[in-house]
């Protein structure tokens, strides 16, 4: 059951009507089909939506206020069609200028909706944190937003300083759409500078080229890091779409019927969204790390016991062992197949951070390089973590072939 008022004024126009006001309202009341009682309407023979009218003297003005006590649903649509009526009857509307002075329907869908709200403001938050930091680790703030934006947080927070932890709850959800799939302002010959400054160009490889030359394309924050999770248009129709009966609910404004369910959908929909991609990304992160510590496990469990048990039973045990560890690390391997390559590139352009600067031109190629290992410095630990597993695999491989 549901407590719900929808209080209403009523003010009569400057017409040559003379009926009272609550005459030409009960009138218009009738065309719900609802029959009236004293006091009540009756909606059928189980449940009424009781109605008080107060006519006030010497005035043009009638308060009225319908409550209803049914379930939430039937209450809901039975007050919803006395509120259609009231505006949007021509004959009514002729001679009466209505008000919601109270609107118990809006309140109550808007309590329905404001946790899912919250559930979803605090679920893209998080998603958005995760995949930034795991991009950009500390620095993910200085990379995604504007010093300008920056600043203006800066100006909107207690004691001028904004900490990471609080960024993104300054952001209310226009900034942050804004923020995800607004294409980024490029400064050109700043980048040009940066990047491809005549020293720095004979540097370069024709790949490290396009690259640079494609920065300078003006991407989204959704294009440089959330391209995996889905496609930038659909996340973004979606999150604009569940803005547009935010402010509503925030701000206790009136929502239909049609308008709760709709969002209602919505709102459901995109929150499961949310969570499935917060738990790939969980997924993803520990999985690869737990693989590793197990493949450890095994080999320092074979090692352990393998003195303990006859030959031919130990190394039918360890060609079992040996398969299914196989079967874990030929995903990783297919995708380090050039890691030795590509690292071993890294190391030799790191070297030359280490020597003394004489002039210009190697000042440049400390800058660039300085760079390039920043980019790659994330990436690496967790390629580092990778080959781990696959030495792991290799000497379980040497231990089936001892055994034999």
């Amino acid at each position: 059951m549901a407590n719900i008022d929808m209080d209403y004024i009523m003010i009569k126009k400057d017409n040559n009507n003379t009926q009272p006001l609550d005459q030409i309202l009960l009138k218009c009341l009738e065309k719900s089909g609802f029959t009236r009682g004293e006091g009540c309407f009756f909606v059928d023979e189980d449940d009424v939506i009781e109605y008080e009218i107060k006519n006030i003297p010497n005035s043009n003005r009638t308060i009225v206020r319908f409550h209803s006590s049914m379930r939430f649903n039937k209450g809901i649509k039975s007050l919803q069609l006395l509120d259609d009526l009231i505006f949007r009857d021509t004959d009514y509307q002729k001679y009466v200028n209505a008000i919601r002075d109270y609107d118990g329907v809006s309140a109550t869908l808007s309590e329905k909706l404001y946790p899912k709200y919250a559930q979803y403001e605090r679920k893209l938050r998080q998603f958005v944190l995760l995949v930034l930091t795991k991009s950009f680790g500390n620095s993910w703030r200085n990379e995604t937003i504007p010093k300008e934006k920056m600043d203006d947080l800066k100006k909107r927070s207690k004691g001028g300083n904004v900490s990471l932890n609080d960024t993104l709850e300054l952001f209310d959800l226009q900034q942050m759409e804004d923020y995800l799939f607004k294409p980024r302002e490029v400064n050109y010959p700043v980048y040009l500078e940066d990047n491809l400054s005549k020293n720095q160009i004979n540097l370069l490889s024709k790949e490290e080229i396009i690259r640079i030359v494609d920065g300078m394309r003006p991407r989204s924050l959704w294009e440089r890091c959330f391209n995996d999770i889905g496609d930038g248009c659909m996340w973004e129709k979606q999150i604009k779409e569940i803005h547009e009966c935010r402010n509503k609910v925030a701000h206790h404004k009136h929502i239909s019927v049609d308008e709760y369910k709709l969002t209602n959908t919505r709102l459901d929909h995109i929150n499961e969204q949310l969570l499935k991609c917060i738990e790939e990304i969980y997924r993803k992160e520990f999985t690869s790390i737990n693989a590793i510590d197990l493949l450890g496990s095994f080999a320092l469990f074979i090692n352990s016991i393998k003195e303990s048990i006859a030959k031919t039973v130990f190394s039918g045990l360890l060609n079992q062992i040996n398969k299914s560890i196989q079967q874990m690390v030929e995903p990783i391997k297919k995708s380090n197949l050039n890691i030795v390559d590509t690292f071993k590139q890294v190391k030799e352009r790191m070297e030359l951070l280490s020597q003394p600067i004489f002039d210009e031109d190697i000042s440049e190629k400390r800058k660039l390089l300085s760079q390039t290992y920043q980019n790659i410095n994330d990436d690496y630990i967790k390629k580092q973590m990778e080959i781990e597993a696959i030495e792991i695999a290799d000497r379980v491989g040497e231990m089936v072939k001892d055994s034999e």
